[in-house]
């Protein structure tokens, strides 16, 4: 087993670049079909209120469901895009003593 630690900062930041555009194509998308998701009721009795209530519900938890991951993904990009400048800050103060 090697004692190694190897970080690629360049891959790093592409993955946080990716999870931001995931995040900028699921919002938009959120977005476009929120509308669709609600249902009026079918008609005005009291079983056709409800159905549409309780589907409209489940609409809303869904909603705020993949808004709730969608925001967790993007603080992921945001952290590794500062695990990536806050490496490569030590790397270079690591290496500085090292010039010729």
């Amino acid at each position: 087993m090697s004692n190694t630690f190897e970080f690629d900062s360049a891959a790093a930041a592409k993955a946080a670049s990716a999870l931001d555009a995931i995040v900028d194509r699921l919002s938009t998308e959120l977005t476009a079909v929120a509308p669709a998701l609600h249902v009026a009721p079918a008609g005005t009795d009291e079983v056709s209120a409800r159905a549409a209530s309780t589907a409209n519900g489940v609409a809303d938890d869904y909603l705020t469901g993949a808004e709730s991951g969608a925001r967790e993904m993007s603080k992921l990009a945001a952290t590794l895009r500062a695990q990536v400048t806050e490496f490569d800050r030590m790397e270079t103060d690591n290496t500085s003593g090292f010039s010729a």
